[in-house]
């Protein structure tokens, strides 16, 4: 058996999740069709993050494992063929062979989300199915001030809508605010996230710059609370890296 390692790119608009119970809805169950289609072999996927409904990518690594025979080693070949038997809003942007021990949901080190953010809409009129659009000003000091209460390694419970009995312990490894014009980008990395955690952490964020203009003070005693959550569609996974 030969381990293939993926680069894609998709638009979660419509799908969701990366995985779900629906399969025949999903963004694996595109992919592995695509893959059936092209090599002939059903395979199971590995994700590095399994981004959920609405959330887009920009740099999602997935694994899985062919028969040697299904393509020739013609890595460019495949990639190719895969493409054009994916949906519009699904893209392979990198096909390699890797390590055969190599599994991309076990070889996550961290992963990073970027929340975009507009505050006027006429700055985000082709950007808007991905951007969060806020009609306030915005404090850009009172979010950082909020970044850094929420940076570190935390009980991050608070900041997730999902049931777990594992550990809701996380490392938030830094959060940073970039400012253009009329656009914000915060970009969240963490060792792994909560379900709805990028979302509500954005939130909190952003809530901190509107509460500062507004002349109240929004205190954060540690992680103990989450603001509403920033919409998943304004969500993109933007980077992982690998052990």
């Amino acid at each position: 058996m030969t381990t293939i390692k993926l680069t894609i790119e998709y638009d979660g608009s419509r799908y969701p999740g990366f995985s779900t119970k629906k399969k025949s809805a999903s963004i694996d169950s595109k992919l592995a069709l695509a893959i059936r289609d092209v090599t002939g072999q059903s395979t199971q996927l590995f994700a590095a993050v399994k981004t959920e409904p609405g959330v887009h990518a920009a740099h999602q690594i997935v694994s899985f494992q062919l028969e040697k025979e299904s393509f020739s080693d013609n890595t460019e070949l495949l990639k190719m063929k895969l493409n054009a038997a994916l949906p519009a809003d699904i893209a392979v942007t990198s096909l390699k062979i890797a390590d055969e021990r190599f599994v991309a949901s076990l070889a996550v080190k961290s992963c990073t989300y970027t929340c975009r953010i507009a505050t006027d809409p006429a700055a985000a009129l082709f950007s808007r199915p991905y951007t969060c659009v806020v009609t306030e000003s915005l404090d850009l000091e009172a979010m950082q001030q909020a970044a850094q209460l929420l940076t570190g390694t935390h009980d991050f419970a608070a900041f997730s809508n999902g049931r777990t009995k594992k550990s809701t312990v996380r490392t938030v490894e830094t959060i940073k605010i970039n400012r253009e014009d009329q656009l914000i980008q915060i970009q969240l990395t963490a060792n792994s996230f909560l379900r709805h955690m990028p979302q509500l952490l954005a939130g909190t964020i952003l809530t901190a710059g509107k509460k500062k203009t507004d002349g109240t003070t929004l205190t954060l005693t540690g992680v103990e609370s989450a603001a509403p959550a920033c919409p998943s569609h304004a969500f993109t996974l933007t980077d992982v890296q690998l052990r």
